[in-house]
């Protein structure tokens, strides 16, 4: 009896694996390119962004052109994500006229980014990426991320983790904000 159960036990391990193997082998071949289109390269063109920010306009791609900007991905649970807010708010403040910044909410829901960004003041564009579409195209695995796009819509510099005082002006540098 003991026997018999160890053997059906390895024969229902056995087709599980197999099953699972016919099923990944038989899946789309090039899933990111054609779900999620062209990822973000150091020196290319930014070819990527439609999302609509907390008041429902809209934002797209052309919405980078001309100056230079932050796509920033944060959510309101990453405490290093709630800790850099305070200091993009500033550089929009102090270089309004040559940066645009546009955070970019991953995956929670727009009554909750809302409620976040009345609470602590923010006041550049708040997207929402409700279903982390546009972080998929990006590959963001860890927040906060931050791209630095300069006005040629060029991505110049990544920065994954959260930005400071002490690194925030090496990276506006990279996008012509600083000498």
């Amino acid at each position: 009896m003991r026997l018999k159960n160890v053997i059906f036990g390895i024969l229902g391990i056995s087709t599980g694996l197999v099953l699972g193997w016919i099923v990944l082998v038989s899946g789309p071949k090039d899933q990111s390119k054609k779900d999620f289109g062209q990822i973000p390269q150091i020196g290319k063109q930014i070819s990527s962004l439609d999302l609509y920010d907390i008041n429902g306009r809209r934002f797209t791609i052309q919405n980078l052109r001309g100056k230079a900007a932050i796509i920033n991905f944060w959510a309101t649970w990453c405490p290093p994500c709630r800790e850099e807010m305070p200091l993009l708010q500033e550089i929009s403040e102090k270089y309004s006229d040559r940066i645009q910044i546009f955070a970019i909410n991953n995956g929670e829901s727009k009554e909750l980014v809302i409620d976040y960004v009345r609470k602590n003041g923010i006041n550049f564009p708040v997207l929402i990426d409700e279903k982390s579409v546009i972080a998929n195209k990006f590959r963001i695995y860890n927040l906060p991320a931050s791209y630095f796009v300069d006005p040629q819509g060029i991505l110049r510099s990544i920065r994954v983790g959260a930005l400071t005082k002490t690194n925030i002006n090496e990276y506006l540098q990279t996008i012509g904000i600083l000498e």
